[in-house]
């Protein structure tokens, strides 16, 4: 299941330009006075194409919309990691 990760387009992607899928995706997060690390099972990104603009997409089984339950690798338990943009070059993990 794809979810919208810029917020527009449909419910699901008709075609993607490319896509990336992988057994785990491990998000490495450093600003300058914390180090965050976090593994996500079983994510894939696709970027699609709405009207004039480009957009992303992700889904996961472990995922809710823009949301994946994600592994805290540094501190253990689960960390919800949200994935959102509003551009079609790029998005945020938070």
């Amino acid at each position: 299941q794809w979810s919208t990760v810029t917020g527009i387009g449909s419910t699901a992607p008709i075609n993607l330009n490319f896509a990336v899928a992988g057994s785990v995706l491990q998000l490495v997060i450093n600003d300058g006075n914390n180090l965050e690390e976090y593994k996500c099972a079983n994510v894939k990104f696709g970027q699609g194409h709405f009207e004039i603009t480009n957009n992303w997409w992700m889904g996961s089984p472990n995922c809710h919309n823009n949301k994946c339950n994600c592994i805290d690798v540094l501190n253990g338990g689960n960390k919800v990691i949200t994935f959102s943009g509003q551009n079609s070059d790029h998005f945020y993990v938070e």
